[in-house]
């Protein structure tokens, strides 16, 4: 059974993205009013579900770390995967509202500040870009579920800044609904391959990456074992897997 250990960095890195994420949601919202800008809302809702990825995120890493008891042999590994789903469960319904929107926005545009989304659109690819560094290769499918988020509202913020350069170089409003339908459909996209990857899991599936076949084959290999029957090999958690 492997185990990773590095809990208090990973919590760290964790609380620091909180932070960020915070102070960006609060820019977004300002930026996105005073712009009268969908595509910067819609940036600020998705970093609304990163503000809450990541607290769930470092409440279920601090759970994690709590040590197996006689009714919890396996301690508490799968809070990450619980926390994961209702991450992804809170992608879709954002998702749904930012595509009612922009629906309703592309069949009656409005005016918008292409200097001030261009603006607080650059502040927040910064900030996402730098949260996401954070987590950037980390084993835990907690953590990489944070992460998505962070990258995926990166990329909507790249959108969103050339976005904001369309309008504010050609005065093309409809650009910004446009732009919020896309993230939408981006957004949605993550979220389904972070449930399948948490829906393994639950059902106690083959850790990704191993063979149970090369499992067999290489127990049948060592000197003396005549045979392997009723093997079984599954996932505790995204790092914890039993054979």
């Amino acid at each position: 059974m492997s185990h990773d250990h590095n809990h208090g960095a990973l919590g760290r890195r964790l609380l620091i993205g909180l932070v960020i994420n915070a102070g960006m949601l609060v820019l977004q919202v300002v930026g996105g009013v005073a712009a009268n800008s969908l595509g910067l809302l819609s940036d600020a809702a998705h970093n609304g579900s990163d503000v809450a990825a990541l607290g769930m995120a470092y409440a279920a890493d601090r759970v994690r770390s709590r040590p197996a008891t006689d009714t919890l042999t396996y301690a508490y590994g799968r809070w990450e995967v619980i926390v994961a789903l209702i991450n992804a469960g809170a992608l879709i319904a954002v998702s749904a509202v930012i595509a009612y929107e922009a629906i309703r926005r592309l069949l009656d545009p409005s005016p918008v500040n292409g200097v001030l989304v261009m603006a607080f659109a650059l502040v927040s690819l910064v900030g996402n870009v730098l949260a996401a560094w954070l987590l950037e290769g980390q084993r835990s499918v907690n953590a990489r579920s944070a992460f998505l988020h962070l990258a995926a509202d990166a990329g909507a913020s790249a959108g969103v800044l050339i976005g904001g350069l369309v309008i504010w170089l050609a005065g093309v409003s409809w650009v910004d609904p446009a732009l919020s339908l896309a993230i939408a459909v981006w957004i949605t996209y993550g979220a389904v391959k972070l449930i399948r990857r948490a829906g393994t899991i639950l059902l106690e599936g083959v850790p990704a990456g191993l063979d149970v076949a090369d499992v067999q084959r290489a127990v049948v290999a060592v000197d003396g074992v005549a045979g392997v029957h009723d093997l079984h090999v599954w996932s505790v958690s995204s790092t914890d897997a039993v054979l």
